[in-house]
């Protein structure tokens, strides 16, 4: 019986046996130890348990954020995220190279509820969808998107949970001194400047017409 179960063990999800484990320890209890005996090893029992009772799945999906919707029928979505001065907030594997958040979008109805659910998945981080910024010839389009988890006055980096992945990592970087062997995309290292630009372009307006107004 030991040799089956040392051979079934390893083919079943962490979860699951943590699970089974729980509430066979729960049955063994109830029905097997005597009611006098429970009271003594209540406090053992109790923490033998909480690690197993622990939270480490997935939480919901969190609902899309988006603050411009709009109908695009874009290949790949990107989320720019902008930092102070020039940088942007960009993910880092466990290589060091870095890109920009991106989702393939593909024949989905609502790319930018797809972008916003893929970084939640990957990051834990729930970002909001904002209006498109520009659509390169290869077909990806580049949002502007913004994050209220303070992420853009980090020093260093800043890793995702662990029932997200975490061997990235939230790092800020000023495209205009990236190089192409630094970025796992590289091919959205010119067009990641170019959205830069127009959305510096864009603030820039904004700040001045609204000066103008007062």
């Amino acid at each position: 019986m030991a040799r089956i179960i040392l051979v079934i063990l390893p083919a079943i999800p962490f979860n699951e046996v943590r699970g089974i484990f729980t509430g066979l320890l729960i049955l063994f209890l109830v029905f097997i130890v005597p009611t006098h005996m429970l009271i003594r090893i209540r406090s053992s029992v109790v923490l033998l348990l909480l690690p197993l009772l622990g939270c480490t799945d997935a939480p919901n999906d969190a609902a899309c954020r988006m603050s411009a919707p709009s109908v695009q029928a874009h290949a790949q979505a990107v989320c720019l995220i902008p930092g102070e001065f020039n940088e942007v907030l960009m993910l880092q594997n466990s290589a060091g190279k870095v890109t920009v958040p991106i989702a393939d979008t593909a024949d989905q109805a609502n790319e930018q509820c797809v972008l916003h659910q893929h970084i939640w998945r990957q990051t834990g981080i729930n970002v909001e969808v904002g209006p498109l910024l520009i659509s390169t010839p290869q077909n990806t389009g580049i949002y502007q998107c913004a994050e209220q988890a303070g992420l853009a006055t980090i020093e260093t980096s800043f890793a995702s949970p662990d029932w997200a992945n975490p061997s990235l990592k939230w790092v800020k970087r000023d495209p205009f001194i990236l190089t192409e062997k630094e970025m796992t995309h590289k091919e959205l290292l010119v067009p990641v400047r170019d959205a830069l630009i127009r959305l510096q372009q864009q603030t820039k307006s904004s700040t001045k017409h609204q000066s103008d107004v007062n």
